[in-house]
């Protein structure tokens, strides 16, 4: 897939990889996000413990196909860093970037997105003036990572100027692996589906104070604009182009008078919101969290948005998660 910005509709960000949740306490939070909300068991693979980068981290699937669901659910943690000789030492700044975000429940270490032109999109930041860092490859991980308000001679330092403060990192697309059909949206045989299962990551939003200089920044300094932008039930919300169809999707949202947004937003200030997952049957999934004894409560449907069922934000710590019914037809 090529990601150019002057080509067609394509931009040059390819998916949000995965929506994450910065945690005191990695296998607490996989136990609930297992128990009390029903995703898959983990695999072992999908933990990633870094000596060299000093976290660890779980990337979880709420559906065990790549296919049907391309965008994982990462919580991540600081974690040991190696003191042995010829083991190279990386930032990660969790600590500090969590940090800046005060005592919000919901925090980011960042919004991980991928690009296919990674070099291209290097070059636009540099040529554009943007703060940035690029971390080489490393010993545990084979990729180049971009960190946008970075500088490049490393350090916690931040400037939100060139990203509006949203904390962003790429990776190029080509380290995941995905097979083309994933990326330019083929029509494949969809997996099996049981009513209440979990389908996809649908999106994460954000809340900002004032949602037009936010979009403003991002396709100026980062050459991202919206796919669309849009306003229900007293808020504006602006949904972020990507490229790979079955992509979560990045959500900006400027609260206004929809209530739960705003008094989160009154309490906490900007940042990390909602994570919607979809799933084959609405009311089956409400049964399934019923069984499980989680708390949640029902969402109407606002405007053209669907009826969405919130699970408690103290259920699943770092995750505040929305349930939507899946559009897809054909899962039996």
């Amino acid at each position: 897939m090529t990601s150019d910005p002057d080509q067609g509709d394509l931009v040059y960000y390819d998916l949000l990889h995965s929506p994450d949740a910065v945690v005191p306490d990695v296998d607490r939070t996989a136990r609930a996000m297992v128990e009390r909300v029903g995703l898959p068991e983990p695999r072992p693979a999908w933990f990633q413990p870094s000596v060299c980068h000093g976290y660890r981290a779980l990337f979880a699937r709420v559906h065990p196909s790549r296919r049907l669901a391309p965008s994982r659910l990462e919580v991540i943690a600081p974690g040991p860093r190696s003191s042995s000789p010829g083991v190279a030492d990386f930032p990660a700044y969790i600590d500090e970037i969590a940090a800046m975000q005060g005592e919000r429940p919901l925090k980011t270490h960042a919004t991980v997105l991928t690009s296919s032109s990674f070099p291209e999109l290097v070059e636009d930041l540099r040529q554009k003036g943007v703060r940035h860092r690029v971390d080489p490859p490393s010993q545990e991980l084979g990729h180049e990572r971009l960190w946008i308000g970075f500088s490049p001679g490393g350090g916690p330092e931040y400037s939100p100027d060139d990203d509006a403060g949203l904390f962003f990192e790429v990776i190029p697309t080509q380290c995941l692996g995905l097979p083309d059909a994933v990326l330019d949206g083929t029509p494949a045989d969809t997996p099996a589906v049981a009513p209440g299962q979990m389908v996809r990551v649908a999106a994460r939003s954000y809340l900002v104070d004032q949602l037009d200089p936010v979009l403003a920044t991002l396709e100026e300094r980062l050459s991202w604009p919206a796919e669309r932008v849009e306003g229900t039930g007293g808020e504006r919300r602006a949904v972020m182009a990507v490229n790979v169809p079955r992509s979560a999707r990045f959500e900006l949202v400027e609260p206004g008078h929809d209530p739960e947004a705003a008094a989160h937003f009154a309490r906490w200030g900007p940042g990390t919101y909602a994570t919607r997952i979809t799933v084959r049957d609405l009311s089956a999934k409400a049964d399934d969290l019923r069984a499980r004894g989680t708390p949640f409560r029902s969402l109407p449907a606002r405007g053209t948005g669907p009826e969405i069922l919130r699970v408690d934000l103290d259920v699943v710590p770092g995750f505040l998660f929305d349930f939507v019914e899946d559009e897809a037809e054909g899962m039996a």
